[in-house]
């Protein structure tokens, strides 16, 4: 655990590097699935060959990182949520978000609108549920 969080720290220039770039990148995720910290870069038509070889060589030492190909950038899925923010009445929105790991959007809409809607306003995945979307809540 503590090599993991240690690894994490290290990546900060990795991360930042990634999220300086969202016309390239489509982000970076993280696994943990194999027992260790797994980097997961998102490529696109417009990540260059310099830009993947600069953020592999910002890993640090003992990270697995890999390149996963993907369809849209991260400029593509913001502008996608933008979009569907500025249509949060009108689709009746509870909650919008990207899920870089799926590379596409997450949508929550009030029960009994239309949830096919979100998908059709955009040019990006979006995975619609209905409820109430986030809830306040005290401890």
């Amino acid at each position: 655990m503590a090599l993991r969080q240690k690894l994490a720290r290290l990546a900060d220039p990795l991360d930042s590097f990634v999220a300086d770039r969202p016309e390239a990148f489509g982000g970076i995720y993280y696994d943990q699935g194999k027992g260790s910290l797994v980097a997961n870069i998102e490529t696109t038509v417009s990540t260059s060959k310099e830009d993947l070889a600069e953020a592999m060589a910002l890993a640090p030492e003992g990270l697995e990182v890999n390149s996963v190909p993907v369809a849209h950038t991260m400029s593509e899925l913001q502008a996608a949520e933008d979009r569907l923010v500025n249509a949060t009445e009108e689709l009746a929105l509870r909650m919008v978000g990207i899920d870089t790991r799926n590379n596409g959007l997450v949508a929550t809409v009030a029960p009994g609108s239309d949830a096919t809607a979100p998908g059709l306003l955009v040019d990006v995945p979006v995975q619609v549920t209905m409820g109430d979307g986030p809830q306040l809540t005290s401890c």
